[in-house]
């Protein structure tokens, strides 16, 4: 009897698997789990309905933003004595992510700027002197204009 290959065993769990996508809705779904845990039962006028929105709000962030949204120290919790509207979630989000966002942006406009600069220094450095173009185009250079003491 022949034996199969010694195969390792496969250690990619299952959330390897998930696109980052899925992954960022997953991890929604746990931060909207706590952030509701937080809570006394609410008050939605339909609570499934809610929940997928608050995912939604949550998913739309990275997740660093989503932990600090729902932690029960720090965040919506430790302030929100009411069941959150999807409004002050998306706000509480946006207060966290605005000054990410505004540093990210900087820095890419910084890369830009550097990169630019140094196209144009290598474009000065390819520039000829005044003696090179006179040199290489002597034509343009028929009459000489007399300087003050030569008048």
């Amino acid at each position: 009897m022949d034996k199969l290959p010694n195969v390792a065993p496969s250690r990619q769990s299952l959330t390897d698997c998930l696109t980052s996508t899925e992954q960022t809705k997953l991890h929604a779904t746990k931060c909207a789990k706590i952030l509701l845990g937080c809570y006394r039962s609410g008050d939605a006028n339909d609570p499934e309905i809610y929940v997928r929105s608050v995912i939604a709000v949550l998913s739309a962030y990275p997740v660093e933003i989503m932990d600090r949204v729902v932690d029960p120290v720090t965040g919506l919790p430790s302030r929100l004595q009411w069941l959150p509207s999807l409004a002050e979630i998306r706000k509480a989000c946006e207060e966290l992510h605005g000054p990410m966002r505004r540093a990210a942006e900087w820095d890419a406009g910084a890369q830009r700027q550097l990169e630019e600069r140094a196209e144009i220094e290598t474009k000065r450095e390819k520039r000829l002197t005044y003696a090179e173009l006179r040199a290489k185009y002597p034509e343009a250079w028929v009459a000489e204009y007399p300087t003050a003491g030569q008048r």
